[in-house]
């Protein structure tokens, strides 16, 4: 889809590679995605690179399916397992610029350190 063609125009790295600040250079467009993954980057987290793509398509598919035309949209999400927290924040992002505002919880037995950059 449109919404991750940015996603492929990132440089071939090892999956392992964490995403920096430097890395936002790699988002110059003004669509939504090219804005999370910038401030994801600037955010210097040290969020897994794959993360990004993984956790926008998730939230688009998400988003898709239960906010997009929904006439009572869900007022509260749960991300389970959520590590950094990726998934919460890129559906918040989606919701916003649609009008819906979910609460959303995001939940793990060990949230990263830097879980709070974000």
């Amino acid at each position: 889809t449109t919404r991750l063609s940015a996603a492929a125009r990132m440089p071939e790295v090892a999956v392992a590679s964490r995403l920096r600040s430097a890395d936002a250079r790699f988002f110059g467009g003004d669509g939504l995605f090219e804005r999370v993954a910038r401030a994801t980057c600037r955010a210097d987290a040290n969020v897994p690179r794959k993360e990004l793509a993984e956790n926008w398509a998730m939230a688009t598919r998400v988003h898709d399916e239960f906010f997009r035309d929904a006439v009572a949209a869900p007022r509260r999400v749960v991300d389970v397992a959520a590590g950094h927290g990726l998934l919460g924040w890129f559906l918040l992002a989606l919701c916003a610029s649609t009008g819906h505002a979910p609460t959303i919880y995001a939940v793990d037995r060990a949230m990263p350190a830097s879980a709070t950059a974000l």
